[in-house]
């Protein structure tokens, strides 16, 4: 799934937003843990649009609500879950602290090229960052 995050600001403190929508992408042949006998199988194993695309069962969408594409939206993924039976609740509050984390491991490299590239004196809200993570949920719908 591709989730977007918009960061505000880095200095003095570091402000994200996580977008409430995304891009779930589907592998266009059912997934089976991978043997000796399904590892060429990459439709099976990969997500990527620009593999699947060539797949037989890659299903185009039509426009941005159709259910039936290989590519779908978090309406969808939340439906699905709940379908599922996951406590999505739980799942996007994991989501969140996934996208919290690896954006504070890089918070020091980014305040310094924010410091680097404004002047010193300023209010910390000269600049945004739209920021794409593509995130693998498994089985048990762990992000």
């Amino acid at each position: 799934m591709r989730v977007y995050v918009l960061v505000t600001t880095v200095t003095p403190h570091l402000t994200i937003f996580m977008f409430k929508n995304g891009l779930v992408r589907l592998c266009t042949e059912r997934y089976k843990r991978p043997r000796d006998s399904n590892l060429e199988n990459v439709y099976m194993h990969l997500t990527n649009y620009a593999i699947n695309k060539n797949s037989c069962n890659f299903v185009e969408n039509k426009d941005e609500n159709d259910e039936a594409g290989s590519k779908r939206d978090f309406v969808f993924l939340e439906s699905y879950m709940q379908e599922q039976g996951v406590n999505t609740a739980k799942f996007w509050d994991d989501l969140a602290d996934l996208m919290v984390k690896t954006l504070l491991s890089v918070a020091p490299q980014l305040e310094h090229v924010y410091n680097a590239s404004l002047p010193r004196k300023n209010d910390g809200n000269n600049c945004f960052e739209i920021l794409g993570f593509d995130v693998m949920v498994d089985h048990k719908y762990r992000p």
